[in-house]
């Protein structure tokens, strides 16, 4: 390219001015998707969003969709998506501002006219995006070239394939201050242009020099797909600066922001509607591995902790992003750093779930040790935000009562600063809750060490009220399905869950507490393994076995023992609920506010959820039974 590009960009000013975002985001609340579309597409009405055939490919079933509550229409046979603007723009053929004029020409809104400031700040932005482009370019040509091949086979050695390079468009810098400047001043650009576009370092007292030196590429790309900025990784044994940072982004630009910006959002777009779901890695490694492996729903923030620009764009991609972070204690840091971030942010199905990987893994090194499998599975069990946040506060030790009333009032300062009333509300429901169950749970007895044992131990309950007759049958056939189903033992949640039933028989409680110890020391569960490691209980085990009213076949399926035990857990829950609300009707009487307003209001939903989910699950099994 020759000629300057300060010029080119000057000449094309006029049809690239941006308008201000402050006036787009009002012109797109004039309007929703559905109407705009409507005066195109044929629309109906399918539940929450609207159906028609794609006005982008010839279709004889509808594969087009609008959703008006995210803002965007997709279809599923062709891939077209956008909004209300993108939509005009690809239907009538126009560019971005031409589709702005036509549909604030229909709003009846006035265009605001830039300012001289604007129309400057358009210039170095316009100029400073092809300044990356051509940086890219040039990047993407010495990874290719012979100075590149030692950096081709490190790029291999890491498992990243040549689609992906492509894809991504990663190049290469050489460890030269000077090669990238000469390069693009050849082709018109000053040297102006790349210290604004960052490329460049300008030092007092000497001359500019590359910021990028020695360093794998990986292009930062903005919702177009344009580049914007650049990410760098040392490259070891190649670049000659050996105390250097790990990573390298650009700094902040006209054009760039990096709490603005997600890696990889341009090409996740697509994929995380089709998933309805969105990973968030913290590395480029991770998302290139991910996306190699199929999942190309994942992005990463910029080498800083999630910022709350960024959570609104996952919050684009997807109702419930989920946070999947490394394996050690800064990826337990950022986890809650995050979660704390997104409290006042939170609106009623908007949240986010979090993962934390086992110790010294990341999504990279799971996708090259072939843990594909492993990885989706943790990220379909990943837990909720309330859930996550509620046990990183009790994980500390509070033996006093002092220290229990400064965890119960930190976790209701955490829910207070929810800005939205409903979200708030059931936060703090569901810590009161949280902590009226633990109240039930009494230390469990200490166990001496042994080999292979988990420091980890869940909590045993065994201080109760008296149990009805229907609650303390729930609990027997938990023990029994157990007995006789070791392999439920397996899952950290259903240890929990026997763990938090209380007993209140003395032989009982023993024989639940030895299989505890059994399904925490041993890796595969089998039923003469535990009749084995419960020799000890022998008559407990008798006692249950006999019982009359406990009859449970033992060559059940596997997903019909899941839901046996669900049911036995869900009918212990209920009785324990029904029993608190008696407790609330009765304080109602002489201490009617808000506070138990509120306490009753929350055990009424949660009843009614426990009871719908009963009630599925027992119609489940007389289906089975049938």
């Amino acid at each position: 390219m020759r000629g300057s590009i300060a010029e080119s960009a000057l000449c094309r000013e006029k049809n690239k001015m941006r308008y201000p975002q402050s006036f787009i985001d009002t012109l797109k609340s004039r309007f929703s998707v559905s109407q705009v579309v409507g005066t195109r597409v044929a629309l109906k009405r399918h539940g929450r969003e609207f159906m028609g055939l794609c006005p982008f490919h010839k279709e004889k079933s509808p594969s087009f969709t609008v959703n008006d509550e995210k803002g965007f229409y997709h279809c599923f046979g062709c891939g077209a998506h956008g909004d209300a603007i993108g939509f005009i723009k690809e239907i009538e053929g126009l560019n971005y501002k031409e589709a702005i004029e036509r549909l604030a020409a229909e709003a009846g809104m006035a265009l605001p006219q830039p300012t001289q400031e604007e129309q400057i700040k358009e210039r170095v932005r316009s100029s400073t995006q092809e300044v990356c482009e051509l940086a890219c370019r040039w990047f993407e040509s010495q990874l290719m070239g012979g100075a590149g091949m030692a950096v081709r086979d490190y790029v291999a050695s890491r498992g990243i394939t040549p689609a992906s390079i492509a894809t991504f468009r990663i190049g290469f810098a050489p460890d030269d201050r000077e090669a990238l400047a000469k390069a693009l001043i050849a082709q018109g650009v000053s040297q102006q242009q790349m210290i604004d576009a960052g490329l460049l370092i300008a030092a007092d007292g000497r001359s500019a020099y590359s910021r990028f030196r020695g360093r794998l590429m990986f292009p930062i790309r903005d919702k177009s797909s344009k580049v914007i900025a650049f990410g760098g990784r040392i490259l070891p044994g190649i670049s000659a600066q050996a105390d250097a940072a790990k990573y390298l982004n650009s700094p902040e630009t006209e054009l760039f922001h990096k709490g603005h910006q997600l890696y990889n959002y341009d090409l996740a777009r697509k994929a995380a509607y089709d998933a309805q779901g969105v990973i968030v890695c913290e590395g480029y490694m991770d998302v290139i591995a991910l996306h190699q492996a199929g999942i190309q729903n994942a992005v990463a923030p910029l080498g800083t902790a999630v910022t709350e620009h960024q959570l609104q764009l996952l919050w684009q991609l997807a109702d419930v992003p989920v946070m999947c972070l490394d394996g050690d204690a800064a990826g337990a840091r950022a986890m809650r750093r995050a979660g704390e971030l997104a409290l006042p942010l939170l609106q009623p199905a908007k949240s986010l779930k979090f993962v934390q990987l086992p110790s010294g893994e990341d999504p990279d090194s799971m996708m090259r040790s072939g843990k594909k499998d492993r990885m989706l599975a943790l990220c379909d069990q990943a837990p909720a935000l309330a859930d996550m946040l509620w046990q990183q506060v009790i994980s500390g030790v509070a033996t006093t009562p002092e220290a229990k009333a400064g965890q119960e009032k930190y976790l209701y300062q955490l829910a207070d600063q929810i800005k939205e009333p409903t979200v708030r509300s059931h936060y703090r429901s569901f810590f009161k809750q949280k902590l009226w169950e633990s109240q039930m749970n009494a230390p469990r007895p200490k166990i001496g060490d042994r080999k292979g044992f988990q420091a980890t131990k869940v909590q045993v309950a065994t201080s109760i009220p008296a149990l009805s007759g229907t609650t303390e049958m729930a609990v027997k056939r938990c023990l029994a399905l157990a007995l006789l189903y070791p392999q439920l033992l397996q899952s950290a949640q259903a240890q929990e869950q026997l763990a938090c039933l209380p007993v209140i028989e003395r032989g009982a409680n023993a024989l639940r507490e030895a299989m505890l110890d059994y399904a925490q020391t041993h890796d595969v569960l089998t039923r003469d393994g535990l009749r084995e490691a419960l020799a000890e209980q022998a008559d407990a085990m008798a006692a249950l076995t006999r019982d009359p009213s406990i009859v449970i076949a033992a060559d059940m399926p596997h997903v019909r023992v899941e839901r046996f035990w669900q049911i036995a857990v869900n009918a212990f829950h209920l009785g324990q609920m029904e029993q608190e609300r008696a407790q609330i009707e009765q304080l109602m009487a002489t201490q009617n506010n808000d506070e138990n307003n509120q306490r009753q209001l929350a055990l009424h939903h949660q009843l009614e959820a426990m009871k719908k989910e009963r009630d599925r699950l027992t119609l489940l099994e007389q289906m089975e039974e049938v």
